[in-house]
């Protein structure tokens, strides 16, 4: 057994991402999903699709990175474009990400009942 089979596919990404953009999966959800889904990876050797793992890494620590489901948008448009064109995924992928202000998205969503418990300094 090679492990291979707890790899998350582009396919099943993007059936978790869009049903966390309907509503039918919160944040919490994600996040736990993600965390398992990392772990298990890191466990059995690298992703064959370097997208999936950047997504997967942000999913997996969504509130510390402050992924909302406004970014899905861009994830979804990477996760759609052929595999030949990762490279070009992964950077609109970044380049998203890059722009995001966190310490703003914290202040929006300090009140968030997910968020909120991540956005405070201890």
């Amino acid at each position: 057994m090679n492990g291979l089979e707890n790899l998350v596919t582009r396919k099943e990404l993007i059936g978790v991402l869009t049903q966390w953009q309907s509503g039918e999966r919160d944040e919490l959800a994600i996040w736990e999903w993600a965390a398992e889904s990392v772990e298990a990876r890191q466990a059995n050797g690298p992703d064959a699709d370097e997208l999936v793992r950047d997504i997967m890494d942000l999913l997996g620590a969504l509130p510390y990175e402050m992924v909302i489901v406004d970014d899905l948008p861009v994830f979804l448009d990477a996760l759609e474009n052929p595999l030949e064109e990762t490279d070009l995924s992964i950077n609109l992928l970044w380049n998203h990400m890059d722009a995001v202000d966190v310490d703003t998205r914290r202040l929006q969503h300090a009140e968030h009942p997910f968020y909120g418990q991540f956005t405070h300094a201890d």
